[in-house]
């Protein structure tokens, strides 16, 4: 969220025409007279990734538990949890961090590729209870239904939402490829940020980058999805969404009033991901590198 109030404020004070359409392809970010819907579209973004993350945490928690190989559990371990301390035990899968407890799931006795699984990951912040991540199979290993309830995915942002997750395959590296479906919001904690409705009106597909999920650090507060990438000093991967169009509705402390955005990623081709943002009767297009830093 690096500047985003710098560019909110900018964005809300530009004088927007009559005209009811413009494109522009340039690169010149503060000229954009959609930069408060790209702002909306990058929060929205951000925190659905961030249930990919979640996700994953997930099924590499499940390829732990499923392993019945020491060694090869072992290296499980390693790969995916190397900074942690994990336990399984009589259907509990618990992850820390030195005396914190960052993420809990109760597997109900399933394996999460099974078609009656049902797993709820709980989420914790400074060792208290910080919202659920119930996941249900509707397919063996490949289609999960995802009911997130007062889940807190940093200090900024609670959510609800309701969404759905199709494995697609994985991609020449062997990263996992997602679709995503499903609608939400993100609550606005400290009554300084937004509060974002989503609807996901085609799918949404990522681009197969590995996924990382580490401990992140803000204003000393520990939580366990990162978000400001420069707290830690580990490389993160990032992936992006390439596909689907998702709509939005922004109110905020100072504006009840939603202002509606829609962003539109069917014009990206692979890894050239490309968002036409609609804000206020005005379209651009936006690059995947042009940001706020």
């Amino acid at each position: 969220m690096k500047n985003i109030f710098k560019y909110l404020i900018l964005a809300i004070s530009i004088t927007f025409s009559t005209f009811s359409c413009k494109v522009d392809d340039g690169d010149n970010v503060e000229g954009k007279r959609t930069i408060l819907g790209k702002v909306v579209y990058d929060e929205t973004h951000n925190n659905l990734m961030r249930y990919l993350y979640v996700f994953e945490f997930a099924q590499n928690a499940n390829s732990y538990i499923k392993e019945t190989d020491p060694k090869l559990k072992d290296s499980i371990d390693d790969l995916y949890f190397s900074i942690y301390k994990i336990r399984y035990s009589k259907g509990i899968f618990t992850m820390k961090y030195d005396n914190y407890t960052i993420k809990t799931i109760n597997t109900n006795g399933t394996l999460l590729g099974d078609l009656d699984a049902n797993w709820t990951v709980t989420n914790f912040n400074d060792n208290k209870e910080a919202g659920t991540f119930d996941i249900k199979s509707t397919s063996v290993n490949n289609k999960w239904d995802i009911a997130i309830s007062d889940y807190i995915l940093d200090p900024t942002y609670k959510c609800d939402s309701e969404i759905s997750i199709e494995l697609l395959g994985v991609n020449e590296q062997k990263y996992n490829l997602y679709s995503m479906s499903g609608n939400g919001e993100f609550i606005d904690m400290d009554g300084s940020g937004m509060n974002i409705n989503f609807k996901i009106e085609e799918p949404l597909t990522n681009i197969g980058h590995k996924i990382y999920y580490e401990l992140g650090y803000s204003n000393n507060n520990r939580y366990n999805d990162v978000s400001n990438y420069n707290d830690i000093n580990i490389t993160y991967t990032l992936t992006l969404f390439n596909g689907g169009v998702v709509d939005m509705a922004m109110t905020s402390q100072s504006n009840h009033k939603p202002e509606k955005v829609v962003a539109d990623m069917t014009l990206s081709q692979g890894n050239n991901v490309r968002v036409k943002i609609t804000f206020r009767g005005i379209y651009e297009i936006w690059e995947k590198w042009e940001h706020y830093d």
